[in-house]
């Protein structure tokens, strides 16, 4: 976790513990938002961190375990939202720090743009694979005719596998692609700034 602290002026400093200890917020969305007017609703599914989402708009995550420093992601977020714009991440639209009577600050949550979840990557390959092996069974080696091992080498997939099977895998195979285009992209990004130790390397 990175110890670099906020130069940002808080929106929001909490009524103080003691003369030392006080909670600040921050807010990074534009002034048209207002938090206080979006409908809050909890999650209740099981996460590592406890979130509301307001107004299916930002989502307000909250650590369960607070550490010394700045939380990873949102270090990562605002590194990613604010020095590079990276349009495909959840940005980060705010947080809010608590300062120890030490001058230390740690994380305590982060709000972001809310992305309502369509499911997960494991759903996803194993409805692909269905479909895929679905169509794939009207076709019976008499159609297409088996393979010999002494064939030598055997032509790319495209070229084996009838139009029909190949329409039911191309979805699939374009998500695989852009996937490992954005991940691409992502580490570019991350690795992009040489004044910055943190994440230049």
């Amino acid at each position: 976790m990175s110890s670099r602290r906020s130069n940002r002026k808080p929106y929001f400093v909490a009524p103080k513990v003691n003369s030392a200890q006080h909670v600040r917020v921050y807010f990074t969305f534009s002034a048209g938002t207002r938090l206080a007017i979006l409908q809050p609703k909890p999650i209740k599914a099981e996460q590592s961190n406890s979130s509301i989402i307001y107004g299916d708009r930002v989502i307000l995550k909250f650590f369960r375990r607070g550490e010394e420093g700045e939380n990873p992601d949102l270090e990562i977020g605002r590194f990613l939202t604010e020095k590079k714009n990276f349009p495909h991440i959840p940005a980060v639209a705010g947080w809010i720090n608590y300062k120890g009577k030490d001058d230390r600050e740690m994380s305590l949550g982060i709000l972001q743009a809310f992305v309502p979840n369509v499911g997960d990557a494991w759903q996803f390959t194993l409805k692909a694979l269905s479909s895929f092996w679905k169509e794939a069974r009207k076709y019976s080696e008499g159609h297409l005719g088996r393979v010999s091992q002494d064939a030598g080498t055997v032509a790319p997939y495209g070229q084996n596998l009838p139009a029909p099977v190949l329409d039911c895998s191309t979805p699939y195979l374009d998500a695989v692609r852009l996937l490992g285009k954005r991940t691409a992209e992502l580490h570019l990004a991350l690795a992009s700034d040489p004044a910055d130790p943190v994440f230049f390397a």
